[in-house]
């Protein structure tokens, strides 16, 4: 990052996106634990009762790789270090959030986890939904 941020500021917003990442990675492997040992009845009329269907194949294939595509580039950050085009990119731009208020660290911390555990979580119950019910 041109100009460099000082170590303090390299810190504070290490430590803040390390903190959101590892109680973020908890949380989505602690539910992706309980959805796995849930009994398949209850995954089914959970799946009934929101409506979801059956999809095709390709679908599948498609929209599950899409899902686990995102959650890579999310986790190893490859939107992060583009050059920012527009202002509200800078909750995805570490050269814009890193020099911001705390608040702005914290809230691109949680779309770092959203992106990274919540598209991957996302896939494997669209994989889990397509498997269990019916085409449509």
């Amino acid at each position: 990052m041109t100009p460099p941020l000082s170590a303090e500021a390299l810190f504070k917003v290490q430590s803040i996106v390390s903190g959101f990442m590892l109680a973020g990675m908890t949380s989505f492997v602690a539910y992706a634990i309980y959805f796995v040992r849930m009994p398949k009845v209850e995954r089914i009329k959970i799946y009934q009762s929101s409506q979801v269907r059956g999809h095709s194949t390709a679908f599948l294939l498609f929209g599950s790789a899409f899902g686990f595509y995102v959650a890579l580039a999310s986790y190893a950050g490859f939107f992060e270090f583009d050059r920012p085009s527009a202002k509200w990119w800078c909750i995805l731009q570490a050269s814009c959030y890193a020099r911001s208020d705390d608040l702005t660290i914290f809230a691109a911390a949680l779309l770092k986890i959203f992106g990274s555990f919540g598209f991957a979580l996302a896939a494997f119950l669209f994989i889990d939904s397509s498997r269990l019910l019916p085409p449509s």
